[in-house]
């Protein structure tokens, strides 16, 4: 049928049905045009050097933009309007959006400074937990710049070594809320999570065993392996805590610092409780001396300038209440006996008994300190003994019999009852604490006496300690009794001594002619050894 023959309704139908289909084709066009504009976006990125604004559709995947920082400064990420920190490297666009760069004051890595520092007794503690006070300590030490600071943690008092640091972490950001714990052990998700905070944080998936990507930590964890701090196999456990010498070794990494294999002492100074064959040793001369440096084509340092660790000590020194044998360098002997001291691998003496050790350190961690001479710390042990402990009968011990000083000191800590034995074994054990070449002695005093004491040589002659005496008889001072007031009372302190007692009573010389006849040694300056050429 021809259009012209169409009946004129069915006309007017098939033109509505055009114009219809070419209405919806006009809407179809124009939604398309709309939803192309609404589909674009732009985006803008701010940085120190300035702005740059593009546009894109919500479909295109943007990347964000490498940053270079400004000298002293990290570029640590971007953050959008909100605030909010980006982490990813691209992502789609929906809305207008302005991200500006965020930026960091650097750690120093161009000049080493010191950053991991002395105890107040000079020690450095490789094996030691690191704190988090000393990590703050770390950290502001490494900074190359300051920021104005903002108020302290309610548990930093402005004394603390650690104070600059935690104010320093507060004002950047780094670390927020009211307290800091500054004397907890630091774990390893604390202080990674601490350095990764001066870098651009990524987030991108890394699988590890030792954490999962909803726990503290992750972010920093996948921001140390894109760093090369770690690979994600190595990764540490993130709630342990870690020593010293692991803290300087990881802190040198993220530092790109290495080591001179070639120092010496002359270039690092004594670090006493850390020799230079210890395997610590490297790390730590890396990280508590300040040095200039040149790196080697082997990725190795030669240090150019360096700040040596002064020199503290040499001989038998207490240190941390405990003794040590410091040598001509500086450094603690370990590992060997001196003069019959026994000094293990942290550099202190040793009874040979860690009981008692611990118990010796104890007591006179309390009653000494660093004011007091050699003399005034063996005082303070010998009156310590003669006020605390209380005299009961008990075993007696043959004369020269020895072996019995550590079991009869543990058992006078402890109980706090004792003979004369038990009183010598513990000052016996608190002066050889304090360097003392101090020797308990079952002996025999006039008249014919079992009897126990201490004594210790200086100088050219014996000194006689008897705290049992003087504990049971108030007033009568037996502290260092010397030639004229040991002859007196009739202690044998030398063996030619303990020969002509005997020899006088099988002869029978009477008590008093033979202490007489010891006296006017003493007064003509001889002891019996040195007049018979002994």
């Amino acid at each position: 049928m021809k259009l012209s023959e169409m009946e004129p309704k069915k006309k007017r139908l098939l033109a509505v049905f055009c114009g219809v289909v070419a209405a919806l084709l006009l809407a179809a066009a124009v939604g398309l045009v709309v939803f192309y504009k609404m589909a674009q976006h732009t985006v803008t990125f701010i940085t120190a050097e300035g702005s740059t604004t593009m546009t894109v559709l919500s479909t295109d995947w943007v990347e964000m933009p490498a940053v270079e920082a400004p000298e002293k400064l990290n570029f640590t990420g971007w953050t959008d309007a909100r605030g909010s920190r980006e982490t990813r490297s691209s992502l789609h666009i929906y809305e207008d959006t302005v991200y500006t760069a965020h930026y960091i004051t650097a750690l120093e890595t161009e000049t080493h400074p010191a950053y991991l520092f002395e105890d107040e007794d000079g020690l450095f503690r490789a094996d030691e937990n690191l704190t988090r006070s000393e990590a703050a300590q770390a950290i502001y030490a490494l900074l190359c710049g300051k920021v104005e600071e903002d108020g302290n943690f309610a548990d930093v008092d402005a004394s603390m070594a650690c104070a600059k640091g935690t104010a320093q972490l507060k004002a950047l950001g780094i670390v927020e809320g009211t307290h800091f714990n500054p004397e907890d052990d630091i774990t390893w998700a604390e202080l990674i999570d601490l350095f990764a905070s001066f870098y651009c944080r990524v987030n991108d998936g890394t699988e590890f065993e030792v954490i999962r990507a909803k726990d503290y930590g992750y972010e920093a964890y996948c921001t140390a392996v894109s760093l090369g701090w770690f690979t994600a196999e190595d990764a540490p456990e993130p709630e342990n805590s870690m020593t010293r010498r692991e803290a300087a070794e990881f802190i040198n990494r993220v530092l790109g610092r290495s080591s001179d294999p070639n120092l010496t002492l002359k270039e690092t100074g004594p670090m006493p409780d850390c020799a230079p064959f210890d395997d610590a040793y490297i790390a730590f001369a890396e990280a508590a001396v300040s040095h200039t440096c040149e790196k080697n084509e082997d990725g190795s340092e030669t240090w150019l300038e360096s700040e040596p660790i002064t020199q503290r000590y040499e001989g038998y020194v207490i240190v941390g209440n405990k003794l040590r044998d410091a040598g001509e360098d500086g450094l603690f002997a370990i590992g060997y006996n001196e003069d019959g001291f026994f000094f293990v691998d942290s550099g202190s003496f040793t009874s040979g008994n860690t009981e008692l050790d611990d118990v010796v350190w104890a007591i006179l961690s309390e009653i000494t300190d660093s004011s007091m001479t050699q003399e005034e710390k063996l005082r303070a042990a010998y009156d310590y003994v003669v006020a605390n402990f209380k005299y009961i009968g008990k075993h007696i011990y043959e004369e020269g019999e020895t072996g019995w000083e550590v079991k009869e000191a543990l058992e006078m800590f402890e109980t706090h009852k004792g003979n004369c034995y038990s009183f010598a074994a513990a000052f016996w054990a608190l002066a050889r604490g304090l360097g003392y070449d101090a020797q308990a002695v079952s002996g025999i005093c006039a008249p014919g006496t079992e009897h126990g004491w201490v004594q210790i040589f200086e100088g050219h002659q014996w000194y006689i300690y008897d705290t049992e005496i003087e504990n049971t008889n108030p007033g009568l001072d037996r502290f260092k009794l010397d030639r004229t007031r040991y002859y007196t009372w009739g202690y044998n302190p030398d063996p030619q001594y303990l020969y002509e007692l005997e020899q006088s009573e099988a002869e029978g010389i009477t008590i008093a002619e033979w202490r007489e006849k010891y006296l006017s040694d003493v007064y003509t300056g001889e002891t019996p050894l040195e007049r018979d050429g002994g």
